[in-house]
């Protein structure tokens, strides 16, 4: 699996694969086995009856990410990450509208609400499918532009449940989706776009939509996250990583006024062939680590030659947080959006 260049994303996609063909089998499993062969000796057989399908409705815990965004000084209301989709042709506004229904009534944390808890720190809860509709989400245009979408981008509103906004081009059929960074993520939008070529192909066919069942849903696991928290398992490492934290800044603060998106600059590197290749399977395969980890490790050695300088190097990554080998709760995140 690692010689493939395989990491905790592929992995997902995987164990969502297999679910769909009938098999069960966990992330921690693709990991640990890293064969198809290895792997057949684990995987078992979904079970015929449907079972109870987590909804995570009601009040959601607030998950790690979800308590730095708070803490974040300043307006968070638009903080948001953007797709822009090409649709078959055909497609109409109806038909996009009953896609985005689909979809919001599927994935929970696409209608998380964000109340103030009244001690000054945030109350999250999902309510029932239905209570976001759609059409009231969905703006029209003849051709997208960067501002129709800046405009959709400024009426998010997490605390009215509104954490997407969509952007239609009838001219073009283009589909721009705005949703909050609370409700998506990188590995969300994988789930999300399958999830919208499944609806509309049975859409399309004249069948009713049915999608995939979510299994684990995010208020679950952001509660067996916040169980874990309290383990001893957990609790050893506080000290660590307070030292980790402690490092003194390399570089120099941010200064809000003059460090802006707008005179941000840029810097893409491209590689040869063969060191592509070295990197997503020979190396990573000799230190048993994924392909992020070789690159935050040069990325530490190029900043200690850039700086001169010996002393630890502090450097904030942000993962997708699906870290499910961490609980002995049995959970299932290949599908679980958030």
């Amino acid at each position: 699996f690692f010689d493939l260049g395989g990491d905790s994303i592929s992995s997902m996609q995987v164990v969502a694969r297999a679910r769909a063909a009938g098999l069960i089998v966990r992330p921690r499993d693709v990991f640990v086995e890293q064969s198809v062969a290895r792997l057949a000796q684990v995987a078992a057989f979904a079970g015929g009856a449907a079972g109870v399908v987590d909804e995570g409705l009601g009040a959601v815990v607030a998950t790690p990410i979800v308590r730095w965004l708070y803490e974040v000084d300043g307006p968070v209301d638009q903080f948001n990450q953007t797709v822009v989709l090409q649709a078959p042709a055909g497609v109409g506004r109806d038909d996009v509208e009953t896609v985005l229904q689909a979809l919001l009534d599927r994935h929970g944390a696409l209608r998380l609400q964000v109340d103030d808890d009244g001690s000054g720190d945030w109350a999250l809860s999902v309510p029932e499918p239905g209570s976001v509709r759609a059409r009231d989400c969905l703006a029209g245009v003849d051709v997208l532009t960067e501002a129709a979408v800046i405009v959709a981008r400024s009426r998010l509103d997490p605390a009215a449940g509104v954490l997407l906004r969509a952007v239609w081009a009838e001219g073009t059929g283009q589909l721009a989706l705005v949703i909050h960074h609370l409700a998506v993520d990188g590995v969300s939008w994988r789930i999300l776009l399958e999830d919208i070529n499944i609806a509309w192909a049975q859409h399309h066919s004249g069948q009713p939509i049915a999608l995939p069942t979510g299994g684990t849903s995010f208020a679950r696991w952001s509660t067996v996250l916040a169980k874990y928290a309290h383990t001893d398992a957990a609790v050893r490492q506080v000290e660590s990583w307070r030292s980790v934290t402690a490092a003194p800044a390399a570089l120099p603060p941010v200064e809000p006024c003059r460090d802006t998106y707008a005179n941000a600059g840029q810097l893409s590197v491209s590689l040869d062939t063969g060191t592509t290749r070295r990197l997503l399977g020979e190396v990573p395969a000799a230190f048993h680590a994924g392909v992020q980890d070789i690159l935050l490790i040069a990325f530490g050695l190029a900043l200690k030659e850039f700086l001169g300088t010996d002393a630890p190097i502090g450097i904030d990554v942000e993962g997708h947080g699906r870290a499910e080998e961490l609980v002995a709760d049995e959970v299932d995140l290949s599908r679980t959006v958030g």
